[in-house]
């Protein structure tokens, strides 16, 4: 009988510690999106800022 709960008590052990590193690595991953999406967000900004600088100094040129 004892065997039997060390055996259930190791299990649940186990599977808490696998959720515990899914949980985190999930988190991590999730992190690492964000900040890519972020980052590549940034990027399409700068672009974009650099587009209307240019088009604003070509209309300034023309004018």
């Amino acid at each position: 009988v004892i065997v039997v709960i060390v055996v259930i008590v190791v299990i649940v052990v186990i599977v808490v510690i696998i959720i515990v590193v899914v949980i985190v690595a999930l988190r991590t991953r999730i992190m690492a999106f964000g900040v890519a999406v972020g980052l590549r967000r940034q990027v399409i900004d700068n672009r974009h800022a650099e587009r209307t600088a240019s088009h604003i100094q070509k209309h300034c040129e023309k004018g």
